[in-house]
């Protein structure tokens, strides 16, 4: 017997006719979408979503979704709609953005070699 509570999606075509509906009624208001109003659509947890996210089936979707979400809050956050510190935060929080550092580093190694003959 599998253990663990059922699943709340038998299909991703269940999951994404209410992706759907949350995005429809997202455009017909001044809300900003976003994963925990996702969730809510859903009816689930940010966790539970991750594990949806984690099966084969659902990742498309669910990436696809977390896409379009970013999209929208770019463009609010480029047109000066949306406090740009708030933008970041939660590109890193909510769709794995990270500050990258790169570092150049170059190795100057200079070999003396002293050749003496005991002759």
């Amino acid at each position: 017997m599998p253990a663990g509570r059922p699943r709340i999606f038998n299909s991703v075509d269940e999951m994404q006719l209410l992706i759907d509906r949350y995005f429809q009624r997202i455009e017909k208001t001044e809300e900003i979408p976003d994963i925990e109003g996702l969730c809510l659509e859903l009816e689930l947890c940010r966790e539970t979503l991750k594990q949806y996210q984690l099966k084969e089936e659902f990742t498309d979707a669910i990436k696809k979704a977390k896409t379009k979400i970013f999209f929208r809050k770019k463009q609010l956050a480029m047109s000066g709609k949306m406090n740009p510190a708030v933008f970041i935060f939660d590109a890193k929080n909510n769709h794995d953005y990270v500050d990258k550092q790169e570092i150049a580093q170059t190795v100057d190694t200079t070999i003396n070699i002293n050749i003496s003959s005991d002759e």
